[in-house]
């Protein structure tokens, strides 16, 4: 399907999915990447379709807007319920995926709420999470013209990242008082207790793999105890990091850690890169708390060797992701309040189809919540219990 909106020779066109992405499209893809130096990975075509083949995702299909016949824009969509449509994320990544030609952001926005616009029946677009103030007044023009119903509302969590400086010493010096004497004070100790821990920056391909499966199992003994398990609970999600993250580091993209204290792996975590970027991306950590219970902490070595190891590569910002640890203050950090965008063609439509959408989750997820429950009331039942005979 193809229509103007308003000015001729920009067109938009809903492209179903087919099990992958054509020749033109790919092409498109590649350029728009090309295109914005400040494209991050998560965004290049290998991330995206890696999450198709998998089953980690499964789009509806692709928005593309032309101009001139000239791809300017990609929206990858999914189609949650029979009148939600959302853009595509993966969890771990701050903000969903499309891509537009830079300059381009108002025709882009504007061919995207003409389509919104044009779907038959009630129509709700879940956009998530823009934090590029650009796209951000682009879509709440876009919308004011096509009168659909913007809606931003706060992340549950922040947006963390630190500002890095010269050299190691440089940075200390830019940190609170306290937090140095922390970092410092507790690095010593730690030291000393365990002169043997060893971190490796790894960039070989089967290294990275074997590593990748040590954060796997570490991450899923962690988190998936919680109602629901965790995002690497599916086999799907599991082989979709694999995939993905091999190719990152083949492609001079990814730079994976991993820290061993008496010889065993206690963290592994990746980061995300792109040459010529200032900012490098701690995207994925799984660490042993367990390995030595109120003796060590694998995280705060951690994240001081690979702070360390980001100034000497030249990186000036770590983006430490979603979520406002306390252990992320510590290391200088800069908290943004992102927020998640909605879009609807009718006032009521976003206050209730939020709320339907919620439902329906809830209810796709009550047979694995009762699973678990199930599950931790017939092992509390088949515990061995006993009494102590009195004297």
């Amino acid at each position: 399907m193809e229509a103007g909106i308003g000015v001729t020779h920009i067109t938009w066109e809903a492209i179903p999915w087919q099990g992958a992405l054509d020749v033109q499209l790919s092409a498109a893809w590649d350029a728009l990447v090309a295109q914005d130096r400040d494209t991050p990975v998560f965004r290049y075509r290998a991330w995206f379709t890696s999450a198709c083949i998998t089953g980690s995702v499964t789009p509806w299909g692709v928005l593309a807007v032309k101009e001139d016949g000239q791809c300017i824009a990609l929206f990858p969509l999914q189609k949650s319920s029979p009148w939600t449509w959302r853009f595509i994320s993966f969890g771990t990544e701050t903000e969903a995926i499309f891509l537009i030609a830079p300059g381009r952001e108002q025709a882009a926005w504007a061919a995207l709420a003409d389509w919104l616009r044009a779907l038959p029946g009630v129509a709700y677009l879940d956009a998530g999470i823009l934090t590029q103030p650009r796209h951000i007044d682009a879509f709440r023009a876009a919308g004011q013209t096509q009168a659909l119903r913007i809606t931003a509302r706060p992340c549950r969590m922040p947006f963390i990242s630190s500002q890095l400086a010269d050299s190691w010493e440089d940075y200390l010096a830019s940190l609170r008082g306290e937090a140095r004497r922390y970092l410092t004070r507790e690095e010593r100790v730690l030291k000393a207790a365990y002169p043997d821990i060893t971190i490796d920056y790894l960039h070989d391909l089967p290294s990275c793999l074997e590593a990748i499966e040590a954060f796997i199992t570490l991450f899923r003994r962690r988190w998936e105890q919680q109602p629901g398990g965790c995002f690497l609970t599916p086999e799907s999600h599991a082989a979709f990091y694999r995939a993905v993250i091999g190719w990152a580091v083949q492609q001079g993209l990814a730079t994976v850690c991993v820290m061993r204290a008496r010889g065993r792996i206690v963290s592994v975590k990746t980061f995300l890169h792109v040459p010529g970027q200032t900012a490098v991306i701690a995207h994925l950590v799984a660490r042993d708390t367990t390995a030595f219970p109120k003796q060590f902490s694998p995280g705060l070595v951690e994240c001081n060797h690979t702070v360390r190891w980001a100034i000497s590569q030249g990186y000036r910002v770590m983006h430490m992701g979603l979520g406002n640890s306390e252990y992320k203050r510590k290391y200088g950090a800069t908290v943004v309040q992102y927020a998640t965008f909605t879009a609807t063609r009718r006032p009521l439509s976003a206050v209730l189809l939020p709320k339907v959408d919620r439902l329906l989750y809830v209810l796709r997820r009550l047979p694995i919540h009762l699973s678990f429950h199930l599950r931790r009331l017939e092992s509390h039942r088949r515990r061995p219990t006993g009494t102590i005979a009195k004297k």
